[in-house]
């Protein structure tokens, strides 16, 4: 492996690379677990959701009490058909076909304090807002064509340069970086600003090396391909 580095001229990009997940920091554990569940977002009203949570819960505990993984337990389809359906009772509870799993009903007590506590609470989940999310790629095209531009450029740019170097485009930049970059490119557009933007995001110093030139000379020319456009509307 060794040699194959140094013959394909990667040997500090494997260096870079070790050195990163040698101190790269764990994983902060997510502020709400719950809402990982599978077709949660299905789940609109409040009452509703903090039915999921407390459900989530119940099942959380028990799998750790029983050292048991919590889907075999109920899935997280039964979780969510029954905050969909808020049963009223214990009975209506057990009714639902949908609530199932091999311990829907032995453990029915505990899946109907847990509906019961959520149903009643005031305490309920809060809607997530994060400015800092992306919106999907997919509508990038209406909500901002110009970074839909940038970004589409940049995307064919990188493919060819990772082709030539035999790196994969996902190891070559991570796709993350290149969204967030696209969307809201540091001003003025040239590869210094480019470098700033990918070291600040966290790109490796051998991943801006390679690719702050071609991004930014994307960006360019999708800006130059974006005016274009806009004379021949006019």
């Amino acid at each position: 492996m060794v040699e194959l580095l140094a013959e394909q001229e990667k040997t500090e990009i494997a260096a870079q690379e070790f050195e990163a997940t040698r101190i790269k920091a764990p994983k902060a554990a997510l502020a709400d677990p719950w809402r990982k569940l599978n077709g949660l977002s299905s789940v609109r009203p409040p009452q509703s959701q903090a039915v999921a949570r407390e459900l989530w819960r119940a099942r959380d505990a028990l799998g750790r009490e029983t050292d048991t993984a919590p889907g075999r337990l109920i899935p997280d389809s039964s979780i969510v058909a029954a905050a969909l359906a808020m049963p009223s009772s214990k009975r209506e509870l057990a009714a639902l076909r949908s609530f199932s799993g091999r311990a829907s009903r032995t453990e029915l007590e505990r899946w109907w304090a847990a509906v019961d506590a959520g149903r009643t609470t005031e305490d309920l989940p809060v809607a997530r807002r994060s400015e800092d999310v992306l919106p999907p790629v997919r509508s990038w095209g209406d909500r901002n064509p110009e970074a839909d531009l940038r970004l589409k450029c940049a995307r064919t740019a990188l493919q060819a340069l990772s082709e030539a170097r035999a790196i994969p485009l996902e190891n070559l930049l991570t796709p993350e970086f290149l969204r967030r970059l696209a969307w809201s490119p540091q001003m003025p557009i040239d590869e210094e600003s480019v470098a700033a933007g990918l070291l600040a995001l966290g790109a490796r110093p051998w991943q801006v090396e390679l690719s702050s030139q071609e991004i930014a000379r994307s960006f360019v020319e999708a800006g130059q391909e974006a005016a274009k456009l806009a004379d021949e509307e006019s």
